[in-house]
Parts: structure tokens; C-alpha cells; sequence
């Protein structure tokens, strides 16, 4: 939640609300028109106008927002005026005038104050901040007198300084909100591509297994249905790249750990892999281990643990342990143990911390996306490792 403050901005008795830190959005679309009517109201004109730089120009400026008790024609709402030069130092304060014919013999810091006429514009001021110029705030004439007081040109001096500070603060706003924004879209993007990766391993597999195997009417059958599998899988997961943020939408169904352990093992072809033993030991047939969660979510928990623990044994040797279990009633416990390189523990401590990794070719990507899966589905997961032992990793989830 957004807490507000008013000790910033008060516009001349006018107290706008404003985001109280950086990182909250300043919305410069919602305060001016606030501002705009202030303005209107304490100098008693009916005509106030914002122009901002446009984007292909810092001379040129288009219209912004503009107050009017009439309505404005089409065409000028997207007029645009251009900066003829910079400001001395005695004009950044000056409040300009546009006299009635214009003179051709004074050199103005607006080329087309025309269009400001057409708006009935008639006084206008540059918002700028460290020669920085931000702004053109422009108003008409006043309504009960000919004269122009001080205490109004006072207001709007003191109104296009305050102006100059909502516009950075507007501009670093916006910044960083596209930066949560790419932020968001790199998270989501690296763990589409270690999901790939995983993916792209499994081909790799097949395609080894086959120096042996390509003669096997079987094996080629079954090769052809891992590559259209992970094709499939790959063509989903570049699709999700149109998400927009990286949140899990979960197909919750009742699920049985054991057929998602069973169907991991069929898409990692374990039982292909040399060198490798698997063992098991699950509970029997007749109390199986049913959770609530999505199926296809937690297959990619078992294949990052199971492909880290492949890939952790040394010269592709040793073994995998897999184990499922009840400590009570409401909890069931996956345990994944093997006989690789460990983890040393200045990197344990930082394992699933997103680009952290132990791989030489790693993303640091997978434990950080596991976890992430795991405690969406109201789960826990520990890691226990000793260097050149081994490695286990216990996923805890409450059973229905």
C-alpha cells in the first residue's frame, strides 16, 4: 500500500497527495489537473496549459494537458511549440508576455508563440531544473483586471518550481517502474531458459543413448516420442514469454506424488542412463501419497533435483536414492539423496538465491525456481550436502 504525505506540494493552499517514497507511482497525468484548476482559481484565468518535451526533440514540446471552460478544437490538442534558443540567466525566472503583434525584431525563446495564442495563452514560463529544461507552463489573461499583479506572479513562480520537482519526481518514478518491469520480464525469461536447457538435456541424452541403441526398433520409437514431447514443452514455454509478469498459475488437482515421480523418470529415461543406479522406496499402492498441487509444476521441481543430482556425480557414476514417506498424518516427505560432489558451504548458504550457482556452466536459476514452485503449493525444502558425499534434498507437502 502506498502511504501519502502532503508537506511537499501544497500549490498555494492547495494540498496534493504525493507518494512519500521513490518507488511509489507518481501518476503526473492525475495531480496537474489538480494543479491546472488551482491555478485557473487563485489567478482568476480561464486557460491553463502544459507542454512536455517531446520524445524525438529536446527543442520541441507537445501539448500536455490543458484547462479550459470551453472545449479545445482536435487539432490543437496535439499542437506542439519549439524552443528557439536557451535561456540567459536573468530569463529563468522571467514570466514571458506575448504581446498582441508579435515583433519580429525581439528575438523570443519560443519560435511559434502563434500556437500559444490559439490557446489564449498569454503569459508562460520555462519549468527547468539544473539547465535541464522539464516543462512550458502557459496561461491566459487575467479575467478582472488588465494589470498583472506581483502576488501572481509570485503563485506562479512558486507553482513552476513545485511543478519542476512533481516532473523528476514523475521521471525517476516511471524509471524505475520500467526497470521492475525488465526486472520482472529477465526473472521470468531465465527460468523459461533453464527450463529449456533442462529440455535441451534430455534431447541430449536421447541423442547419446543412440550411438548403442540406434539399431533398437524400440529405443528409435521412443526417441521419436521424447523429441516430440520436449518440442512441445519447448514451444509452450517460448509462448509463456507473452506472459507478463512472472507469477505461477497453478492447475490444482488432486495429484499423486508417485505418478509424478514415475512420469519424471520416463522423460529423463533413467532407466536408459549408464552408470546411474536408481533405487526406491515408496509406501505401498494401497496409501498413496495424494497432495493438492499442478502436476506439470511439480514434475519440473523433481526434474531440476534429479538432473542436479545426475549431473553432481562424478564421470557420470554413482547412484540416486529416491524416497517417499509420511513423518505424520498431514505431511508427506520426497527425498532425493546421492553419491555426487556436495556442496561446499559458503555456497550452500546461498543455493537458492536467484544466479547463484555451483555449475562452471550454471544459470543459478533452478533450486531459486524449485523453491519458488515448492512454497506455492504450501510446501518447505531443506538441503543437507557434504563435499565429495554426496547431496540431499527432502521436499515437504501437506498431504490432503
Amino acid at each position: 500500500m502506498n502511504t501519502f504525505v502532503e508537506k511537499s506540494y501544497d500549490f498555494g493552499n492547495l494540498r496534493a497527495p504525493v507518494p512519500d517514497n521513490s518507488s511509489s507511482t507518481l501518476n503526473l497525468a492525475e495531480v496537474f489537473p489538480i494543479i491546472a484548476k488551482r491555478i485557473a482559481s487563485v489567478m482568476l484565468v480561464r486557460h491553463v496549459a502544459l507542454w512536455l518535451p517531446a520524445n524525438y526533440s529536446d527543442m520541441t514540446y507537445r501539448l500536455y494537458y490543458y484547462h479550459s471552460p470551453t472545449n479545445i478544437d482536435e487539432r490543437r490538442r496535439h499542437s506542439t511549440i519549439r524552443r528557439a534558443r536557451d535561456l540567459e540567466p536573468a530569463e529563468v525566472d522571467k514570466i514571458f508576455e506575448i504581446s498582441g503583434t508579435p515583433d519580429p525584431e525581439c528575438s523570443r525563446p519560443i519560435e511559434n508563440e502563434d500556437n500559444l495564442r490559439e490557446l489564449g495563452i498569454t503569459r508562460y514560463v520555462f519549468v527547468e531544473n539544473n539547465n535541464e529544461f522539464l516543462a512550458i507552463l502557459g496561461v491566459s489573461k487575467n479575467q478582472s483586471r488588465d494589470s498583472v499583479s506581483a502576488k501572481n506572479d509570485r503563485f506562479l513562480l512558486k507553482i513552476r518550481n513545485q511543478m519542476a520537482n512533481l516532473i523528476i519526481r514523475h521521471k525517476v518514478t516511471e524509471e524505475l517502474s520500467l526497470r521492475r518491469e525488465w526486472d520482472s520480464f529477465h526473472r521470468l525469461t531465465a527460468f523459461i531458459i533453464h527450463d529449456l536447457k533442462n529440455l535441451a538435456t534430455l534431447q541430449s541424452m536421447t541423442l547419446e543413448n543412440a550411438k548403442h541403441l540406434n539399431q533398437n526398433p524400440d529405443f528409435v520409437a521412443d526417441a521419436f516420442a521424447t523429441f516430440t514431447q520436449t518440442t512441445d514443452k519447448m514451444i509452450s514455454l517460448i509462448a509463456s514469454l507473452s506472459i507478463q509478469r512472472g507469477q505461477f498459475t497453478l492447475n490444482q488437482q488432486p495429484v499423486n506424488i508417485l505418478e509424478v515421480i514415475h512420469n519424471t523418470f520416463e522423460d529423463l529415461k533413467l532407466a536408459q542412463r549408464t552408470g546411474v543406479m536408481i533405487t526406491t522406496k515408496f509406501p505401498p499402492q494401497d496409501a498413496p501419497p495424494i497432495i493438492l498441487g499442478d502436476p506439470e509444476l511439480l514434475q519440473k521441481v523433481f526434474t531440476n533435483i534429479l538432473l542436479n543430482a545426475i549431473q553432481s556425480l562424478p564421470k557420470g557414476q554413482g547412484a540416486v536414492d529416491i524416497s517417499v514417506g509420511a513423518t505424520d498424518p498431514g505431511k508427506i516427505i520426497a527425498a532425493i539423496r546421492d553419491t555426487g560432489c556436495g556442496i561446499p558451504p559458503e555456497q550452500l548458504q546461498n543455493v537458492f538465491r536467484p544466479f547463484q550457482t555451483t555449475k562452471e556452466r550454471g544459470m543459478g536459476i533452478g533450486m531459486c525456481h524449485t523453491r519458488s514452485i515448492v512454497e506455492v503449493h504450501g510446501g518447505h525444502i531443506r538441503i543437507d550436502s557434504q563435499v565429495n558425499r554426496g547431496t540431499t534434498v527432502e521436499l515437504e507437502f501437506p498431504r490432503i
